[in-house]
């Protein structure tokens, strides 16, 4: 029999499906303009953004689930679940809008809900301080502040009143003088998808996990495994 637990937001539906030992991520984007010209076609660079977002974020992250008195747990002894990303190109009733035109910097407006982009975001690049073995998808980075990793932000709470902490990162690379407090400790983290690298940290999972908890307050969910 499939049950799944869900909650629908304004930037993501996040559905738990105990039979799949699978937590599904998935995000509504509708293209809201084109400046510039895509080589490949706007079809083709919908389908290798989506399929470069999947390579740098799924089959990576596992999820424990604790809670020696939740009744979802006695129900469903899971002790580990699979994070899995799905992002749906829609006409309306999106999440998130995307602009592409051909200004070099990219950027994720959390408040407006609108991710800004440029042709050449689903190839691999060497940002700056980078090196040959030091490259990123701008994308996947882009990616990761969707589903989150933007300081200051906090899940809305729809059962519970449990207390959701800040998100107290985002960007993680240098800018210098104008590098803020929250930001430093993550500098040096140099391969860190959210500064200029490509790999995933468990930190930048905190917001999903509270989300989560926000829909089981009786359960601590935490990052058990990153590949």
């Amino acid at each position: 029999m499939y049950f799944s637990l869900f909650k629908d937001t304004s930037r993501m539906t996040i559905e738990i499906i105990p039979s799949e030992k699978v937590i599904l991520i998935i995000q509504r984007w509708c293209i809201r303009k084109v400046t510039t010209t895509i080589p490949e076609g706007l079809d083709s660079f919908k389908k290798e953004l989506q399929n470069t977002i999947y390579r740098s974020w799924n089959d990576k992250c596992f999820i424990k689930a604790k809670g020696e008195s939740s009744d979802f747990l006695k129900q469903y002894p899971i002790d580990e679940f699979q994070i899995d990303f799905r992002v749906k190109w829609v006409d309306f009733a999106a999440h998130w809008y995307v602009v592409v035109r051909s200004e070099p910097r990219s950027y994720v407006s959390w408040t407006t809900k609108e991710i800004f982009i440029d042709p050449n975001d689903a190839n691999l690049q060497q940002k700056k301080g980078g090196n040959n073995h030091l490259q990123q998808y701008p994308i996947a980075h882009e990616f990761g502040h969707c589903i989150g990793n933007v300081e200051g932000v906090t899940p809305m709470m729809f059962m519970g009143f449990t207390p959701i902490r800040k998100i107290s990162h985002g960007d993680e690379y240098e800018e210098g003088a104008y590098t803020s407090k929250q930001r430093m400790p993550y500098v040096r983290d140099t391969y860190s998808i959210m500064n200029i690298g490509y790999q995933l940290r468990k930190r930048h999972f905190d917001y999903l996990l509270a989300e989560l908890k926000t829909m089981i307050p009786d359960i601590d969910f935490e990052v058990s495994l990153l590949l």
